[in-house]
């Protein structure tokens, strides 16, 4: 990591140095390339290298200029979870760029609002602009603007709880940035990978894919995705009931998401902290932490964080069987994550109400959150195995053929390393699709047969 660090700053050096000696038009390239080396560690620094750019390019009368300042302004913004002046920069770029008939920027414009309401939970308008992002990017065959299109639209669907959509678009991301040799991308595909792995209980496989994404990122000092993954390996060893070692990264991922001064992320850990809390019996930091999160969150207008913590605060409040209390967490957060269609927060809260009213002996309104929570789980489960099994096969004589005529082509050490450890990650990914397709079958007999018990 000290290395990485010493490279970027050579690379920062190196750019205030030719800056020095650039005509007026250049410097708004260099300054802008400025904020794109420092964005991830000084987003501060970053946010004024590009606001000279933009009263260069103002002065200049330069559109293209102009747009491109505005821009990556929008993209420090968005990172310090200010998302509406995120946005108005981002539409700002938008039109500047169609008139200049700069299409890459007009894709990187609607990706960036994409990412904008995907944070916001807004997911189909997210899904909306994603998409026109991934047109674009396909008609000007920009491999490495594809991937992170897919990367974001199966992020769009992990939010939904659409497991098998995620993997699926993950995947593709993950061979497209094999493809361009963009290690930084790769890791972002293994986290979110990971993720799924880790929210479908295949612990192991997660904390793989976790370790080798964080040790990408270390590699290229991305402070962002070091701290996310500190948060997600915490949030792992939480499902595992290890709370002295999640707390313990937490307060990892807590520590440098306040020096990067990112919001979005801070709220975050202090909810999952104030969980582990609650688990260790410290209920009044547990408290303090909630409510310190619930804050930030709803100043974020991010309902879809907003609706989790109340789940989690209600499920506390039902494990002290505090049942009364913990049916108006439960109805808050229901009635937030209906409307998103945040189908895991939904479910989560039919069937902590189910179990809430039963324990208060209401059987009636027990029932109705069962059969809620049961008909949903059922549909999704079925529609999830089904993508599932479908996308397997039409992918398996595709790949196999594809493994087949890399191993023709490498024939020096170094490449078949390569071509091992991508066949690697491969079977690693299917061994989880296969592991996945397993556990919802299996959960749907499950279903099935508890349906016919009662």
């Amino acid at each position: 990591m000290l290395f990485q660090a010493i490279s970027a700053q050579t690379e920062v050096d190196s750019l205030l140095h030719v800056l020095t000696k650039a005509g007026e038009k250049e410097k708004i390239n260099i300054l802008n390339k400025l904020n794109v080396e420092l964005r991830m560690s000084n987003p501060d620094r970053a946010l004024s290298y590009s606001e000279n750019a933009l009263k260069l390019a103002q002065k200049m009368d330069d559109k293209n200029g102009i747009a491109s300042s505005y821009k990556h302004i929008g993209v420090v913004y968005f990172l310090k979870g200010k998302y509406e002046k995120a946005s108005e920069y981002y539409l700002k770029a938008l039109p500047l760029f169609k008139e200049t008939r700069d299409d890459k920027g007009v894709s990187a414009c609607l990706n960036n609002l994409g990412a904008v309401f995907n944070y916001q939970s807004n997911f189909p308008k997210a899904l909306e602009y994603y998409s026109q992002s991934l047109a674009i990017d396909k008609k000007l065959n920009d491999i490495e603007g594809q991937a992170s299109d897919l990367n974001n639209i199966g992020e769009v669907y992990h939010n939904q709880g659409n497991y098998a959509q995620a993997i699926i678009y993950y995947t593709q991301s993950m061979l497209l940035e094999k493809q361009t040799h963009d290690e930084e991308g790769v890791g972002e595909c293994l986290l979110n990978i990971g993720t799924v792995c880790d929210e479908n209980k295949n612990y192991p496989l997660a904390l793989l894919d976790y370790q080798h994404a964080m040790e990408i990122f270390i590699h290229h000092g991305n402070k962002i995705r070091i701290t996310q993954c500190q948060n997600n390996i915490g949030s792992m060893y939480f499902a595992l009931g290890n709370y002295k070692k999640a707390l313990s990264f937490y307060e990892q991922s807590l520590n440098l998401k306040k020096e990067l001064k990112d919001i979005p992320g801070i709220a975050m850990v202090l909810d999952n902290i104030g969980q582990t809390y609650e688990k260790l019996g410290d209920s009044a930091n547990s408290v303090d932490y909630f409510f310190q999160s619930l804050m930030m969150n709803l100043d974020l207008g991010n309902k879809k964080r907003v609706a989790a913590s109340l789940t989690n605060k209600g499920e506390s409040l039902f494990h002290q069987k505090q049942f009364n209390k913990a049916i108006d967490y439960f109805l808050n957060s229901l009635e937030i994550s209906e409307g998103l269609i945040a189908t895991k927060e939904t479910l989560e809260n039919y069937k902590y109400l189910s179990q809430s009213y039963a324990s208060l002996e209401d059987y009636e309104k027990a029932y109705h959150y069962s059969n809620q929570y049961f008909q949903l789980n059922d549909s999704l489960q079925k529609m999830q195995a089904k993508e599932m099994l479908n996308y397997l096969n039409n992918k398996q004589n595709l790949l196999l053929s594809e493994n087949d005529s890399t191993g023709k082509k490498n024939t020096d050490v170094s490449k078949k390393t390569d071509d091992g450890y991508a066949t690697g990650s491969l079977i690693l990914m299917y061994t989880c699709f296969i592991l996945l397709c397993g556990f919802l079958l299996s959960f749907i007999l499950y279903i099935k047969e508890k349906k016919k018990k009662s």
